[in-house]
């Protein structure tokens, strides 16, 4: 399916898609270059708004996000969405960051592979790169995070660099 441009819920999104035959993967690619994250969490399937209920993005983003799946009855399609975000305001579980920059990666899933499609539902991962944000009285920074969770727990992994001024 071509290149189309949508307007939907107030924003432009670019629209592209790979539909295959004969059991092959089939991708829809969606794309904003100015992402407004409440008015997107409506286009979100119920499972996803629900594991996504205690972030909030203030200020608009890039995200480019791709739907990879046969598509058949009762699959769980993998969902990836890659984002830059240039001097935001985000909350997380309650915990707000000021002049958060930085990109990543949300999925659904931990492999970005063939096996995505054998893996159980309930997974997440969340890479980040080039992160720096503000808490507070404190300056935040990291090359790389890595978030994964699953039914068992969250897993972090990151070189977090914590600035403040000392008194």
């Amino acid at each position: 399916i071509p290149t189309s441009l949508l307007h939907i819920n107030g924003q432009n999104f670019t629209v592209s898609a790979d539909i295959a035959t004969k059991g092959e993967v089939s991708s829809i690619r969606i794309e904003n270059e100015e992402t407004h994250f409440a008015s997107s969490m409506q286009l979100l399937t119920p499972a996803l708004r629900d594991k996504l209920v205690d972030y909030q993005i203030e200020g608009k983003f890039l995200s480019r996000t791709e739907i990879r799946s046969h598509f058949g009855p009762g699959e769980d399609p993998n969902v990836s969405i890659d984002f830059k975000l240039p001097d935001n305001e985000v909350t997380a579980k309650g915990y707000s960051f000021s002049g958060v920059t930085m990109k990543g990666r949300f999925a659904n899933r931990w492999f970005d592979d063939e096996r995505s499609f054998s893996e159980k539902r309930g997974k997440i991962r969340l890479d980040l790169e080039d992160l720096s944000c503000q808490f507070d009285l404190f300056k935040l920074s990291s090359p790389k995070v890595s978030i994964k969770t699953n039914k068992k727990g969250t897993k972090l992994k990151t070189n977090l660099q914590v600035v403040a001024k000392a008194s």
